[in-house]
């Protein structure tokens, strides 16, 4: 075969490879991106996912969640009343049903440590997890880790600050799915 006429083939291949990478790329640019997707998670085809509606005054924004049953083709809003929370909120589910949302990473003792929310309804509705925790010495306390389970026990961690240099890690548990939270003895 002709030299120049396998030179021209490499061209023409290449030149179509070029064109075939370009056209990926500009159809991967088109792909819908959910910038207001905060948390995410799949229990087969369902999947829960946190989103961000809007923004509320104090730094703050509403968030709610959403679900999918078809393997995340289609989402419909499942909270009924937005949770204004802040920037730094953290979610997790458990399961389909039971969730955790942290509004602020730190609670404040004077106010019975609110800003800690529950839904066992899969994030139809929220309730204040009320933490039983008495401590004349803090006045907030830091949960670590969100809620997880171990052995079916309902288990959280947080921290106090004692004073500029100690800390104190705490465990609690709960036995009434997330609602009320107690010192692991």
């Amino acid at each position: 075969m002709n030299k120049k006429i396998l030179k021209g083939i490499i061209y023409s291949i290449f030149g179509i490879l070029i064109i075939v990478v370009l056209v990926l790329l500009y159809l991967k640019s088109k792909e819908p991106t959910d910038e207001n997707k905060l948390y995410q998670v799949n229990f087969n085809q369902t999947i829960l996912k946190w989103e961000k509606y809007d923004y509320a005054l104090g730094q703050k924004m509403l968030v709610g969640v959403e679900k999918s049953l078809d393997n995340g083709k289609t989402f419909t809003k499942v909270t009924k009343e937005p949770l204004a929370v802040s920037f730094e909120a953290q979610f997790s589910f458990l399961n389909e049903n039971l969730g955790f949302v942290l509004a602020t990473k730190s609670l404040s003792k004077t106010n019975d440590y609110l800003g800690f929310y529950v839904t066992q309804d899969g994030g139809k509705t929220f309730q204040n997890s009320i933490i039983n925790y008495q401590n004349e010495n803090i006045e907030y306390l830091n949960v670590e880790m969100l809620p997880y389970q171990i052995n079916a026990k309902l288990k959280m961690e947080a921290s106090i600050y004692l004073n500029k240099n100690e800390t104190e890690t705490l465990k609690f548990v709960s036995e009434d799915n997330g609602l009320t939270w107690n010192l692991e003895s």
